[in-house]
Parts: C-alpha cells; structure tokens; sequence
C-alpha cells in the first residue's frame, strides 16, 4: 500500500503552532501571528508512575502527583488546537488535538515536554489509544484512523474505517478494537491495520449512544450517555455478555476503574462512584455534584483524577467510597471571554477561572503574571482607572489592579440573572442583563458599586462609553425594533437619549473619532456592518456598508481599520474604514477550531481571547521611542521558576542602581546588581536559584528588590525545585 504522507517531522507542527492561517476569499494576509499564551477547559487525562498528563485548552500539562493532596506543576507544551484525549506509552504522549488531529510529545523531561510529530486529520479528533506500532485515533466527523507511529517523527494513516455514525472513543485489546459510537458499539478486527473489519455490534438503547470504553479484566465498561454504565464480560471479545447496568445522574461521558470501583464522569454533572465487585449487581455508593462540568477520569492508587472544564484537574480521595474527599484541585483556567490592554498587561475575564493578567510587553512571549480568583462564569471585562470591572453570571464585580500581578476583588454588585457585557469609564460602569436591560453603576467607591440610573431596553448586547456619551447596540422585541441609542449616562434616575439610529436589530457597536461602527440590520442595507457618522451625536447618519451572510462574536476599532470575528467561520478580519463609504476586508486570519469571543487593538497590534497577538503589517508602525515612559520592575520570568529566572527593568534616566534578592524572613540572599551605573533603557538580570556563596537554595518564596535613583520597587517570585 501506497503511504500517504501527512507530516514531516516538526516542520508541519511549528507551522501550526505558529500560523495556523487561512485567509478568506476577499483579503490579502496581512495579519501575522505574533505570540500566543493559552488556557482553557481541563480536558483528556492519564495518570502513569507519579505524573499525571492532562489537557488545559491548548497545553499538555503534566502535574507530579507523588503526593496527591500537593499537586505540583512540572511543565507543558503548546498545541496548535484544544487537547481532548491523551495516551502515554514510556516516554511519548499521544494527543487528540481536535482540529489538528494527532500530537506526539516527549515527555522525557516532564518539565520540558517538547514535539516531535504530528499527523492532521480531516475534522475533529477527540480519542487516542495506542497499542504497540498503531495509534487509534477517532475522528468524531469522519471515523476510526489507524496511524503507524513507529517513527514518532514521522506517523502516517495506514487505515480509514469511516462508515461510522460519530464515533466518540476507542479501547483495543489484542487484535479487536472496541469503538464506541452514537450507533452503537462496534467491534473491529484491526489483526491487519491496513483493513480493519467490523465484525460485531452492540446496538444503543433507545436514548443512548456509548460515550466512551475502557478494558479491565475480563470485563469492559461502557460509558453510555443517558444510559448510565454498562458491563459487560469480555472473556470472548467477539461476543461480549451484558452483565449489568446502572443508570447515573447525568450524562455519562467517561469511566475509569481502579481495585472494586468504577468511577464515572458525569458532564455537566458530577461524579458517580461504583461499587464493581460483583460486575453483575452494581451499586452506586455515592455521587459528587461539587466537580461540575466534568469530561474525563483517571483513577490511580485510590484516588480519582477528574477534568473538569469549571474547576480544571480535581483530585479525589476514594479511601471512603461513599463520601469521597476532594484531596486538592488544580485550577487550569477557561476560556477567555473579555479583554482589555493598557501598559503592556492584558486583563482577561477568563470564565470560571478569574481575572487573569499578562504581560504582553513582547508580543512574541506573551507571560501570565497574575490570576485574581473569581469561580463564576465571566463574560466581558473594563478598566477605569485602577480598578477593573468584570460582567460575570453573579453579577459586576470589580477588581483592584494597581498592581497587575495580584489583581484582587473589592467590591460586587449581585444581578440575579448575570450581567453580560461592561464598560467602564471615570465613575461609571455600565452593564447589561436579559432582564434588568441597561443599568449604570456608580462607582466612585469601587467597593460599594450603586445603581445611578437604568433603562429598560429589550435585548441589550453591547455597552460602549464614547468620549461623552455612552452607546448601546440593542435587537429590540423579537429582534425586530432595535437600534443604536446613544445616551447621556451623568443624568441620575433614567438616561437621556440623545441620539438615536433606528435598525431592526444591532448586536455590536465600536468606535474611534466621529465614527461608530455597528453590526447589525436595517432595510435598506440588509444585514452586515454598517459606519456611522456620530459627528453630530443627535443625528446619527449611516455612510457605508459591508453584507455579512453571518453574526460575529466581537468588534473593536483603531485608526483606519475596524476588526471583527465572523462567528461559525472562525476568521478573524481586518476591515479598511479609510473611505467611510467604502469599507471592505484587507486582512484576514482563520483560527481553525477557535471561536474569537474578544479583540483589542492598537497601533498595529491585534489582541485576542487566548491570548492571541496579531500584527497588522498594512500599518507602519511608527518608530517607537525606546526610552520608556515610567521606570518599572517587570514580573520575572518564568515564574514558578527552575533553575533559573529573568528579571526585566526599565529606567527613565540613568541611575545607580542595586537589584537584591531576599528571603520571606528578610534575610539577604543575593546580589545580582550592586551599584552600579545603569543608562535609561531596558535591562535584564538572571538569578540561578543561589545565594551569594553560590549555594543552591530550597524551594519558597523569594522577593527582589531594584533600587535605581529614587525609584524603588519589590516584587515576589516562587522557586520550585
């Protein structure tokens, strides 16, 4: 048989991970892929030998877990796409990266995983198991793929079994192959990969497709949707015996053994744990609803280690099965759905995790820096000030961040049905709900947020502050009687309309100068973006239209260009404004497998929810002026850190400058600069995790401190041995 090559080495995967682009029909590609630094949904999970493998969003992560109740990070790696399986074989790690099929890592130096192969697939990979020479990788739109990955450089697809209805995971054993489908359970003979044979099926219930399969023993355990579990002994593996079933709250979506209990995660749910010791009479002995939004189970040594796409990897002590006890959690973050950039640090409202700080002073190395905790769903996120306000299913709450690395909340405004898009700006914060409509905050105290007016809107979607009023795009009842109101928001009680633009509906409105820009339907344009002259506030006049065949998801205006994600495409564009009259798509990016829910920009820089950074190469830059404008101390990097770390500092003017490391009691333990004359600029210090007697130092908390002139700062840092 002819191989079909679909990689070749490492070339295909940095390109990838570096410019997984596409550009649409009408745009040249004049938007490039800076940097990306990513988080997301806890998904895929294996436990081996101490370390445990698990997907956040896009990274493979791996945790030691020698001590279950103190989880500790050694490293991760990058993907192109979101993990969503995981198998480990000695020193390679096989992940389903979803849309860009299969990844191969090694994980030799579990703190330095790094890539060594990868094999596309058509659309969605979400299960991989490997057996000897063979990854078995489903692909949920197209069928079962049976890679040879025998040279991990270099995996190619010996086999395709597609007449399969959605296909969800895999177990083999032997020379049978066990694939779990929303059809049913199929049982293929893969004694000869390169013509893989269905030769049994399991038919679903009448509710119930199988979710996922896994082998123990002489008995296979089905996770079954609505179905619940199902056993089944597996002493002939051609003709499979029902043993028992027992239906679980929940969907069942995943199941793991480990001694007498079977452990199943239950999306959306929780987790139920199985008494298995008779497989033909099983008992539940309990069921945890506090690890929600679960996908996946690995079970090792008594314990239970679930992803959750709200909590990230939770571990469960099973000592007592029937109360079981959460031994620690990892928190891995979510997706991020609001974002804003001011001096060099992007603030993300990143769901179910927090309020998340990066420094993106290099685009090219985008570098977290702080988490402030808040375990509710965020939707959108303003600055004001020092002070950031995050729309959230609980309501506003608003966080202190003069100091970007330890962003910490000071104040909540409850809304019973969630708040979904903020503003903010001076005093005023202003959100929208389903059914509160418009409401406008006070917050001169940020910690005692008051309501200073509201106005009842039907279908509220986007708040925007202008230079003096305030503007909300709204779809109206049964998004047929909308439009953009641009309001005064100073007149306490209701706002005043100053302005209005009648529409059938508007979703999105951006603005820069005298224009706004607004998505959204009118009669004599249709529907698509159209460019408002708000010269004269009370008057606003549309000038240009561009048709658009589907929704976006975000907008954001700079200089000549407006950029907007096209939702169900995934491509994010760069639209000309430079002719109001005219617009139309300069640039493009397709994000494969990425909805973009947030975009920033300014100058020539494109920010969006991942954190994504673009440039947009049809604007010349101007030549920055590389004095900085304030002296700083820069959060080191990386932090955690081992074995060593950077730290970065800018000066206004030149200074005599000390940078010293201390221990939490005080006590000096390094010098890294000790007076000497530093010219304005940008500089770099490294320490190694030793003190002055160059003896290595144990883990813990440090904190450095740069005197430069009568600059002085301190910031903390953690090594990790």
């Amino acid at each position: 048989m002819e191989r079909t090559r679909y990689s070749r080495v490492l070339v295909w995967t940095l390109v990838c991970c570096l410019c997984p682009l596409a550009c649409s029909a009408d745009a040249d590609n004049y938007l490039t892929l800076l940097g990306r630094w990513e988080t997301g949904s806890c998904r895929g999970i294996v436990v081996q030998n101490d370390l445990v493998y698990f997907g956040a969003g896009p990274r493979l992560e791996v945790a030691d877990i020698s001590d279950p109740y103190l989880p500790m990070k050694l490293g991760g790696v990058l993907l192109p796409a979101s993990v969503r399986d995981v198998d480990v074989h000695g020193h390679l790690a096989y992940v389903a990266d979803s849309y860009f099929g299969l990844q191969i890592v090694d994980v030799t130096m579990p703190d330095h995983p790094v890539i060594v192969g990868s094999c596309p697939l058509m659309h969605l990979a979400t299960a991989v198991c490997v057996q000897g020479p063979y990854a078995y990788v489903v692909d949920t739109y197209e069928g079962l793929r049976i890679i040879d990955v025998s040279d991990p450089a270099d995996p190619w697809v010996v086999s395709i079994h597609d007449e399969v209805g959605f296909p969800q995971d895999v177990a083999v054993r032997g020379d049978i192959a066990y694939l779990a489908t929303w059809d049913g359970l199929e049982i293929i003979d893969v004694s000869d990969p390169v013509h893989p044979v269905q030769v049994g099926l399991i038919p679903p219930g009448v509710y119930y497709g199988f979710e996922s399969v896994m082998f123990d023993g002489d008995q296979a355990y089905f996770a079954c949707g609505q179905g619940g579990l199902h056993v089944y002994d597996v002493t002939d593996l051609l003709q499979p015996q029902l043993l028992d079933t027992h239906y679980v709250y929940g969907h069942s979506a995943n199941v793991d053994v480990t001694g007498d209990l079977a452990v199943v995660a239950t999306r959306g749910s929780g987790m139920s744990v199985i008494d298995i010791s008779d497989p033909a009479n099983l008992v539940e002995l309990s069921f945890c609803e506090e690890v929600t939004g679960t996908y996946s189970v690995s079970c090792e040594g008594g314990f239970a280690y679930v992803s959750s796409s709200i909590r990230g990897l939770c571990i469960y002590d099973l000592k007592n099965p029937a109360d079981p006890q959460e031994a620690a959690f990892y928190r891995t973050g979510g997706g991020g759905n609001g974002l804003v950039v001011r001096d060099d640090v992007a603030y993300v409202a990143e769901s179910w995790a927090g309020l998340r700080t990066i420094d993106v002073s290099e685009p090219a190395d985008p570098t977290p820096v702080g988490l402030g905790l808040a375990v509710d769903h965020l939707e959108d996120i303003d600055l004001a000030g020092d002070h950031a306000y995050l729309a959230s299913s609980s309501g506003v709450r608003a966080f202190d961040v003069s100091d970007p690395a330890a962003p910490l909340q000071v104040g909540m405004h409850t809304v019973a049905d969630g708040a979904s898009d903020i503003a903010a700006r001076d005093n005023f914060a202003a959100y929208i709900s389903y059914h509160e409509g418009l409401v406008i905050l006070d917050v001169t105290d940020p910690t005692s947020p008051l309501i200073h007016s509201q106005l009842d809107v039907e279908q509220p979607f986007q708040v925007v502050f202008g230079d003096e009023y305030l503007f909300l795009a709204f779809a109206g009842e049964w998004g047929n009687d909308g439009g953009l109101y641009i309001l005064d928001h100073t007149v306490p009680g209701v706002p005043t309309v100053v302005g209005f633009l009648d529409l059938t509906k508007a979703t999105h409105v951006a603005l820069h100068g005298d224009w706004a820009y607004v998505f959204g339907r009118d009669d004599d344009h249709g529907h698509g973006l159209l460019v408002v002259d708000i010269a004269d506030p009370t008057n606003p006049l549309t000038v240009g239209f561009r048709e658009y065949n589907w929704p976006i998801t975000s907008i954001h205006a700079v200089d000549d260009f407006v950029y907007l994600a096209v939702s169900y495409q995934l491509i994010l564009e760069a639209i000309d404004v430079s002719d109001p009259t005219n617009p139309f798509a300069a640039a493009s990016f397709e994000r494969p497998g990425y909805h973009t829910f947030c975009i920033y920009a300014r100058e020539d820089l494109v920010y969006t929810n991942g954190v994504w950074i673009f440039r947009n190469e049809l604007l010349t830059p101007v030549a920055p002026d590389l004095t900085p404008r304030a002296s700083r101390l820069a959060q080191n990097r990386p932090n955690p850190f081992n074995p060593s770390t950077q730290i970065r500092y800018e000066l206004t003017a030149p200074a005599v400058t000390t940078l010293r490391i201390f221990d939490l009691a005080g006590r000096l333990v390094a010098v890294l600069v000790e007076g000497e004359a530093m010219s304005a600029g940008t500089h770099a210090a490294t320490w190694t995790g030793r003190d002055t007697q160059q003896r290595a130092m144990p883990s813990g908390t440090y904190f450095y401190r740069l005197e430069a002139g009568g600059f002085v700062d301190t910031r903390r840092m953690t090594l990790i041995r």
